[in-house]
């Protein structure tokens, strides 16, 4: 039991020492899809709260709509067929757009193409994870870890 915490103790300081020196920096890259006139994609993602950044690109003359949407929108979406949005943001061509969520968990991207034109589409997403929520989480890994080592250090005592 000693050993189980001391490890578990040590998991959670190699986080806390990775996350607090860095951060967390990640990128989701979509394959490229075909993307006809009139036509609506959807990808779910997980985000760290904060700042994410959508890199796109298309053929030129390219125009459509990015939705972000949460859990319970996307449920809504496949319920019902409408759209209820987070964030709706303009696309032409390509470029980076940025937009900030409140949460970390799974959002969905909604890619509508609005042009007259068939076109091949990319995307990723990049996003800066909330750095203190992941230290707060290592911290705590690290403390559950002294917990089970000192009470295997306790049972230890009283055995003897």
């Amino acid at each position: 039991m000693k050993r189980i915490g001391f490890i578990i103790f040590l998991i959670g300081l190699t986080l806390f020492i990775n996350f607090g020196a860095r951060g967390v920096w990640s990128t989701n890259l979509s394959p490229g899809f075909p993307s006809d006139a009139g036509t609506i994609y959807a990808e779910t993602h997980y985000l760290f709260s904060g700042e994410n950044k959508f890199y796109y690109s298309a053929e030129e003359g390219y125009e459509g709509e990015l939705f972000v949407l949460n859990r319970e929108q996307t449920e809504h979406l496949l319920q019902t067929d409408e759209i209820d949005h987070i964030k709706k943001l303009e696309l032409e061509n390509e470029g980076m757009i940025k937009f900030n969520t409140e949460k970390t968990g799974f959002y969905t991207f909604v890619i509508k193409n609005t042009s007259e034109n068939d076109s091949h589409f990319e995307y990723s997403v990049a996003h800066k994870g909330d750095v203190n929520d992941c230290i707060k989480r290592s911290l705590y890994i690290a403390v559950f870890g002294i917990l089970v080592a000192s009470i295997g250090f306790i049972k230890d005592k009283m055995k003897k």
